[in-house]
């Protein structure tokens, strides 16, 4: 029996290995012997007599296994699950969370064909953009799929469905085409925000805000994404020589996150962090305290970085 263990952050290309198996079983066999078990709410012997029974109306079975890692009973005989379908099936547990230091994760590292899908660093995922561009009839070069991850964010989902657009719109994808049909990401301007203000680019920074807000993100939430930005920047200046997907990893977010990230922490020594931070914890406490203008109040905060 063939196995297949996926794992990882980067939840596009789970889904679409798992959709891509699933399709070419299909065509190869038939939906008849298609599995899906969800090992949350399963009893672990359930799962494994389901993977192992077989059906009357096809001769190969494809079992697709979600939510192992939940499942603590089935972990310990995860030995038994992958032996349970015989010659005649495929096994395919999706876990994106694996616990490494687990006798679960050595026993699927070893005895099955291991994935470990994480998200696309930006370069990595430049090189994406650029191929599925051309694959669907279009055009693009490196600057502009940059300027489209920025503009969007690094979930490849929303930045297939944004590319799809462009294509329709003009093969050519230029900037001109993404200013026009892309909105920006609110996550994924907080840094432009910063780094405008942190520059001193005082008419970006007041664009950036004006941009928030016309898409409807309040105050309170333009700080928290700020809290969240400066508690990135505080964390690669503390981490010494880790790499970008050391410290994403350990914070649980995007390595690209931290890679954007650096240039403020080049530019913000650390009394102007600490100082940042704590005006800006201040204006958290303002705007839940007391009836002030909030938009006023933290623009003169970004200008006086």
């Amino acid at each position: 029996m063939g196995c297949i263990t996926l794992t990882g952050d980067n939840d596009y290309l789970i889904d679409k290995f798992v959709k891509d198996k699933v399709n070419n079983f299909t065509r190869n066999h038939g939906d008849l012997g298609i599995e899906r078990l969800d090992a949350e709410i399963l009893p672990a012997e359930e799962v494994i007599l389901r993977t192992g029974i077989g059906s009357l109306f096809a001769q190969y079975k494809l079992v697709v296994i979600r939510k192992l890692a939940a499942n603590k009973e089935l972990l310990e005989h995860v030995e038994e699950l992958l032996t349970a379908g015989g010659e005649a099936a495929e096994l395919l547990i999706v876990e994106p969370k694996l616990d490494r230091r687990s006798r679960a994760f050595k026993i699927l590292k070893d005895k099955t064909e291991y994935r470990q899908l994480d998200v696309l660093n930006t370069s990595p995922l430049i090189n994406w953009l650029i191929e599925e561009a051309k694959a669907a009839g279009g055009g693009l070069n490196r600057d502009d799929a940059r300027y489209l991850i920025d503009r969007v964010g690094t979930n490849q989902l929303l930045l297939e469905n944004e590319l799809k657009k462009l294509v329709l719109f003009d093969a050519g994808i230029s900037r001109k085409s993404i200013d026009l049909l892309v909105e920006p990401s609110p996550q994924s301007t907080v840094f432009d925000l910063i780094n405008a203000a942190i520059n001193g680019n005082r008419q970006r920074a007041i664009k950036i805000y004006k941009e928030q807000r016309f898409l409807k993100v309040e105050p309170l939430q333009i700080i928290g994404m700020m809290t969240w930005q400066l508690h990135l920047v505080a964390a690669i200046k503390s981490a010494n020589n880790k790499s970008d997907y050391d410290i994403g990893r350990d914070l649980g977010v995007n390595p690209n996150a931290v890679e954007h990230s650096r240039h403020i922490a080049a530019r913000l020594s650390q009394s102007e962090l600490t100082d940042n931070a704590i005006r800006l914890l201040k204006l958290d406490v303002l705007f839940k305290s007391k009836a002030v203008s909030a938009d006023d109040a933290l623009l003169e905060y970004l200008l006086s970085f």
